[in-house]
């Protein structure tokens, strides 16, 4: 008999053990995820500065306009090396900044049809405003999918999570401009 229990002491303890390391390994998948939706998402906020800087290095866009977008640009150039909390606060000001510039279709219209060249240069900008709307919902995912985890009793007992923080998801404004959905 107690050859029998050891024997179903230690089959259950291996299941245990599985299903620890199942846990674990999931964990782990979301916060790769999670880093990496990250990176596409701050790459995807570079892309749409570098769009406004070749919009601006056309010269098509009145001074006013320019120069706020241009402030714009240097606040979040600057505030890239500060905290993460600090750069996005930057970046939805330029979105801000942008959804001011880019307000009406019928300016956007106008403004391509006295310089035609900076229609690609509108649609490459419009383009990498979408996908920072989708960039931040997929990280956002990706959060939520990690504090469930983080959430579940197993995890916290077993702290199967280490020492990583909870994660938190990212409020960024990401509006697309409305002069843009023309595009």
């Amino acid at each position: 008999m107690t050859t029998t229990r050891l024997l179903i002491s230690f089959i259950g303890l291996a299941l245990m053990l599985w299903k620890l390391s199942a846990i674990a390994g999931r964990l782990d998948r979301v916060h790769i995820r999670r880093d990496q939706a990250l990176t596409s998402l701050r790459l995807q906020l570079a892309w749409r500065t570098s769009s406004v800087a070749k919009l601006l290095t056309t010269k098509a866009l009145d001074p006013v306009s320019a120069n706020i977008l241009m402030n714009e640009i240097t606040a979040v150039s600057s505030a890239a090396e500060l905290s993460l909390l600090q750069y996005m606060a930057a970046e939805s000001e330029l979105t801000r900044a942008l959804c001011v510039v880019f307000e009406d279709a019928e300016d956007v219209r106008e403004l391509i049809s006295l310089s035609p060249d900076t229609e690609p240069v509108l649609r490459d900008l419009a383009h990498a405003c979408r996908r920072v709307e989708l960039a931040r919902r997929f990280h956002n995912d990706a959060v939520g999918a990690a504090q469930l985890l983080h959430k579940r009793k197993i995890v916290r007992y077993f702290r199967l999570a280490g020492h990583t923080e909870l994660p938190s998801a990212i409020d960024v404004d990401d509006t697309v401009p409305a002069g843009l959905e023309i595009l």
